[in-house]
This record gives C-alpha cells, structure tokens and sequence, in this order.
C-alpha cells in the first residue's frame, strides 16, 4: 500500500509542477490545464463521495487494487495525448483515484491496523506522502534535464501504476485475512 501512496502524490504533483513545460512540449496553449483544473476539482469530489459508498459496501481492503488503476490510465492518457482535447478526458480519469484514494488509503489503514494507533500510522502515511510530493518536481527535472521527456515519463509510469494494481491484487486475500476491527 506505501507504493501506492508514492505514485498518487508523485505524478500529480509532477503533472501540475511541471504543467508548463508539458504544455509546450505538446505545442498546447499555457491555459490548457488550467482552465480544467475545475472540472478536475468537481470530479475529484464526485469519486470521493462514491468511494465512500463503495467502501462501506466492499472494504477499502477489496477496492485498494482498483484504486491506482485509474491513475496509470491518466497518465497513459497525457502521455499519448496529441490534442487537448484529451486534457478533460485525463483530468475525470485523475480525478477517480484522487478522488477516491484518500478514502480508500485511510480506511485500509484502520481496516488493517484498527483504530488503536492510527493516528501514529497516519503520520507515517503523511509523512511518506509528503515526501514523494516533494520529490516529484525535482526528479522529474533532472529527467527531463537529461532528455527524458516528461511523455516518456508518464508511460513509465502508467506501467508501474498497472505492476502495482497487480501485485495490490494479488496480495488482497493475504490483506483481507489480517483486517482488524475498526
């Protein structure tokens, strides 16, 4: 699950740092992602609210593999977007596991762990994510400062969004035998 929680921060925080080279590396206008971040912000809060639904009907435990999924498929998107049409499109797909994994992170930490001490391991949980956010821009630039296009960047990235789908997937039996109560 910490692999998971590196990836959401991580490639949205780079996607948004580095928004206007990424932009112009597609020849798009500055005001293409900006002018979407509402629709982004508005499907963000629509998949939060689902996923709370879904959570109290299947476990966070069950949806944990679903929820990086839509990630990799968003950064696939941009990656291989040569319109900006394909900006919103990108955008409601990001918005699924933003949306949703804060939910779903913090309900698989108190169905995993209890309640007992899950104020300390939110504080791990933060702290990692906190990392990876801010490690995002950096890396990222030393990439791209290497010729590592940030297209490239994403495909990659999609690829170990959809590794740790799978891996979250195989790993769920083992997770949903050690749930504790909440």
């Amino acid at each position: 699950m910490m692999a998971g929680t590196q990836a959401v921060p991580f490639l949205v925080t780079g996607l948004m740092f580095h928004q206007v080279h990424f932009m112009e590396a597609k020849g798009w206008e500055r005001t293409v992602i900006p002018s979407y971040l509402p629709l982004y912000a508005a499907a963000g809060a629509v998949f939060s609210m689902l996923a709370g639904m879904l959570i109290d009907r299947f476990s966070a435990v069950t949806l944990l593999p679903l929820s990086v999924v839509p990630l990799g498929v968003a950064v696939l998107v941009f990656a291989f977007a040569t319109d900006e049409y394909f900006v919103p499109l990108g955008f409601i797909i990001l918005a699924i596991t933003v949306g949703s994994w804060g939910a779903v992170a913090s309900a698989v930490l108190a169905e995993l762990y209890g309640t007992a001490n899950l104020g300390s391991i939110r504080a791990v949980y933060s702290a990692l994510m906190v990392f990876a956010s801010a490690l995002a821009p950096g890396l990222m630039g030393i990439l791209l400062d290497y010729g590592i296009e940030l297209d490239t960047q994403f495909a990659a990235s999609s690829l170990y969004c959809f590794a740790l789908g799978i891996v979250l997937f195989a790993v769920k039996p083992q997770l949903l035998l050690v749930r504790s109560p909440a």
